[in-house]
């Protein structure tokens, strides 16, 4: 039974570390995650007139929204970093009217 036991536990091991050890396990930079962009990098991916489908496949789903008539706006958490302070930003908020990105506030 012990044998058993310590089989199990090296194939949880194996099966769990093998996919860390290919990379098959890293989380989506684009969507939720805990690695962060300079905030060219996100401005970057962003055009003014993008549909909000072309947003979220440019940086990934929000973490929350809020809208009011024409204008909407998507919060991101944690994706940046402030270039001059260089430390994280605690949010996002990209705008957009009318269905189409607008602009970006950090």
């Amino acid at each position: 039974m012990r044998n058993i036991l310590k089989l199990a536990c090296v194939l949880f091991c194996i099966v769990g570390l093998v996919p860390n050890l290919m990379g098959c396990n890293k989380i989506n930079k684009i969507t939720k995650s805990f690695s962060t962009m300079t905030r060219d990098e996100f401005g970057a991916k962003l055009v003014v007139g993008m549909s909000e489908q072309e947003v979220i496949a440019a940086v990934g789903t929000p973490d929350s929204t809020a809208d009011s008539g024409e204008l909407k706006w998507w919060y991101y958490k944690q994706k940046t970093v402030d270039p001059i302070t260089g430390k994280v930003d605690s949010s996002i908020q990209v705008c957009f009217k009318n269905g189409k990105y607008k602009n970006t506030n950090y």
